[in-house]
């Protein structure tokens, strides 16, 4: 809501005005926290961890935009823009998190699982690879597509052959492993969904930064080196998709 209100161009100068007040600080004292909070782990709390990769998106989206939009002939908008610079490429920034990469999940690669008899992997790739009407597939509030567990479940049920009753607790067996399988998909989608929404924001803090702020830097070269170094040793990591390597490269 923050960000809508600082970009819509009837809201956007009033409301920047506010948040850069002294008496708010809003940009620098969410860096102070939000920016450099540790994320949770994923094994931990992964919901949360997704919450929180998401707020620090947001939370950069904004400073971009005041980076960008800020009157730096206001002193408030001027050392807003300082502060949020030498917080971001100055010394002493926290170092990257090592657990932030995300691991592509595919059916494949599910080592331990039952071997599938009455319901065959072709099958379940096949209900998956149907994303036509009646597939199983939804897009959440954040835009992500998910699969639907419930659809998922029932549609698995209806290619089962149950002949007897061995085979129906083989299929019951086999089920909900898909059904679990379904679960880390969806949550490491959720995942690597909002690493994607918070290096997009990220990027955009360097584009603008690089255009529009450098002269209130000091040591420009070499923070424009560190940060083409680090942009090219995370895209030719083997923990980095395609998708994320793309928005690296732009940058």
């Amino acid at each position: 809501l923050l960000y809508e209100l600082c970009i819509d161009p009837f809201t956007s100068a009033p409301t920047m005005d506010l948040l850069s007040n002294k008496k708010y600080g809003f940009f620098v004292k969410h860096l102070d926290t939000i920016g450099i909070a540790p994320l949770p782990k994923r094994n931990n709390n992964q919901p949360l961890r997704i919450s929180s990769l998401h707020q620090r998106a947001w939370l950069l989206k904004l400073l971009a935009v005041e980076l960008h939009a800020g009157d730096v002939s206001s002193s408030n908008h001027r050392d807003t823009c300082q502060t949020i610079l030498s917080n971001l490429f100055g010394q002493g920034t926290s170092g990257t998190d090592e657990d932030q990469a995300i691991y592509p999940f595919s059916l494949q690669d599910n080592s331990g699982n039952a071997d599938f008899r009455t319901v065959s992997k072709s099958k379940a790739e096949d209900i998956l690879g149907n994303s036509g009407k009646g597939g199983v597939y939804y897009y959440s509030e954040r835009g992500d597509r998910l699969i639907d567990l419930a659809s998922f479940h029932d549609k698995l049920w209806q290619v089962s052959n149950l002949g007897n009753e061995v085979e129906l607790n083989d299929a019951r067996e086999t089920i909900q492993q898909l059904l679990r399988w379904g679960w880390k998909y969806n949550k490491n989608l959720e995942e690597q969904a909002s690493q994607l929404h918070m290096l997009t924001a990220w990027s955009q803090i360097v584009e603008v930064s690089a255009s529009r702020r450098l002269a209130m830097l000091e040591d420009r070269s070499e923070i424009l080196f560190r940060i083409l170094d680090a942009s090219l040793s995370a895209s030719a990591s083997p923990d980095c998709s395609l998708k994320m390597a793309f928005i690296l490269s732009q940058v």
